[in-house]
């Protein structure tokens, strides 16, 4: 999982049930990874500082901490992932394009993480772009870094027979296998 917060742990399932305990909850651990990423800057500790941070709005943080992690490890996908999903937040869907494929190109880690962000990248390219055969290209390059599962439409069909209502199908079924 490429997510460095506990989503899986009891705790966190508990503060589902009350959003405004989840909200408090969410400013607490991350002022506290604030506090590790400043007397520890690992690479893990940067990254749940920008997660939490991107999911309480704090771009500047996410940008600090993104800056930090891709000193460490610029070739790793997960500050690329958080970082188009920042300028995705903030209606940069162009920008977040242009990001992604300059960059996609430097990753080397091929995992699941990677696909997520050949995944994201074929969203951007169907939004800027519209084009589906470019979008359908990237997305084949995903699934391919997961076993490339046989019952979605991008496994299945050519770049070029991709339509729009295909994507949607495949996108959100992708996002319940391969959760971030």
């Amino acid at each position: 999982m490429s997510s460095r917060l506990p989503y899986q742990s009891p705790e966190f399932a508990s503060l589902l049930e009350d959003p405004l305990t989840m909200d408090q909850k969410e400013k607490k651990i991350l002022a506290d990874y604030q506090e590790k990423s400043k007397k520890i800057p690992s690479f893990d500790n940067l990254m749940a500082c920008a997660e939490l941070a991107l999911r309480q709005h704090n771009a500047e943080l996410v940008d600090i901490c993104l800056t930090k992690a891709l000193k460490l490890k610029p070739i790793a996908p997960d500050p690329h992932y958080l970082k188009a999903s920042l300028f995705l937040a903030q209606k940069q869907t162009e920008h977040a394009t242009n990001y992604l494929l300059e960059q996609i190109d430097k990753i080397r880690e091929k995992t699941t993480d990677t696909a997520r962000l050949y995944r994201l990248l074929a969203q951007c390219i169907l939004e800027t772009k519209q084009d589906n055969t470019l979008a359908a290209q990237w997305f084949q390059k995903g699934f391919a870094l997961c076993g490339k599962p046989a019952f979605f439409h991008v496994t299945t069909r050519s770049p070029e027979s991709m339509e729009k209502s295909d994507f949607d199908f495949d996108f959100t079924l992708f996002d319940l296998l391969f959760r971030w």
